[in-house]
């Protein structure tokens, strides 16, 4: 699928024959053709055209309003755009034990070798003898959790890295007044508990706005249990990015002094940003995820995209469950 990520506030997009062009101050930045689109997504305050709009829908191109930080408000889909037939293949892939099961170890192995390739490089860096037991057993876990033979010993796996990873994390934090010695979610009761805490938030926002945007189910996960209540696809998708998304941002806010104690408070036992850490937060989180990457494709790219391109290869796979399941691993 290709995207128009309309990132620059006060960006109006209009028609111009067969292009979409993108304005902003008065002059043309970008146009792109539609036969070329499958979706606008639009961040923060923008315009598309009425007659933008209605050549998007005639084209069959999604188009997505979120806010700056990624939470999706909502979508304009063409009619015909049904969700049905691929709902009903997501259904028979998550009965299917053994391939879910596969999927479900996929993720998890990838979640682990990424914690294991953050905690290598932020050693590169400065090195902490102690986070060399930890990178072993974290690359042991790895093999383990690609062998897992049900769902219980994968999430023991899974479990067994993060009582592993947390603690190294905690140890390369250079910023005398923040402390991480393991990870507690419910509710954070330490800043830098708090800051992960809100990091995953951001990034799952943004990753459910793109699992609908795909029109798939994203309560049928395969890790995570379905429940009425709970998204358990994004929950599953998430897990590769967490640490070199949200865990590399958060160490280098802290370490850099970006963010201090002020910017916490607490309430009920929970700790909690304030409104002036959640801003800084905000702005950083937005900048890391516009800034240009080299896509798995091997093209130039926004970091949003590289969230994208994952949730289309979770795609690909559910309308041919022979395919390998490609999921990011860090290098």
């Amino acid at each position: 699928m290709t995207s128009l990520y309309v990132l620059e506030q006060g960006s109006q997009l209009g028609l111009t024959g067969e292009q979409l062009v993108v304005y902003r101050q008065g002059g043309l930045v970008q146009q792109v053709p539609l036969p070329l689109l499958d979706r606008v997504l639009i961040f923060g305050r923008s315009h598309l055209t009425l007659d933008a709009t209605r050549a998007c829908l005639k084209r069959g191109i999604c188009v997505a309003y979120l806010s700056r930080q990624g939470w999706l408000y909502g979508s304009l889909r063409p009619l015909a755009r049904g969700m049905g037939r691929l709902w009903s293949l997501q259904k028979v892939l998550a009965s299917d034990d053994i391939r879910s099961l596969d999927l479900a170890r996929t993720l998890v192995a990838a979640k682990i070798h990424n914690q294991r390739v953050l905690l290598q490089r932020l050693g590169r860096r400065r090195l902490v003898e102690e986070n060399g037991f930890a990178i072993e057993v974290l690359e042991y876990l790895e093999r383990r959790a690609a062998q897992a033979t049900d769902l219980q010993a994968l999430l023991g796996f899974e479990g067994a890295a993060a009582a592993q990873y947390f603690p190294a994390l905690g140890r390369q934090i250079t910023h005398g007044e923040f402390l991480l010695t393991h990870r507690v979610r419910r509710p954070p009761t330490n800043p830098m508990n708090a800051l992960l805490s809100f990091g995953y938030s951001l990034l799952w926002n943004h990753l459910r706005a793109l699992v609908e945007l795909s029109s798939l189910d994203p309560y049928q996960g395969h890790l995570h249990v379905e429940r009425s209540d709970h998204l358990a696809l994004v929950s599953d998708l998430i897990e590769p990015f967490r640490a070199p998304i949200v865990d590399a941002l958060v160490l280098m806010l802290v370490n850099t002094r970006v963010l201090s104690l002020e910017c916490f408070e607490y309430k009920e036992g929970a700790c909690l940003l304030n409104d002036r850490g959640r801003r800084l937060v905000i702005e950083q989180f937005e900048r890391r995820m516009g800034e240009s990457i080299q896509l798995p494709s091997g093209k130039e790219g926004l970091r949003w995209e590289l969230v994208d391109f994952y949730v289309q290869a979770y795609r690909a796979v559910v309308y041919d469950p022979s395919r390998e399941f490609v999921v990011h691993r860090a290098r």
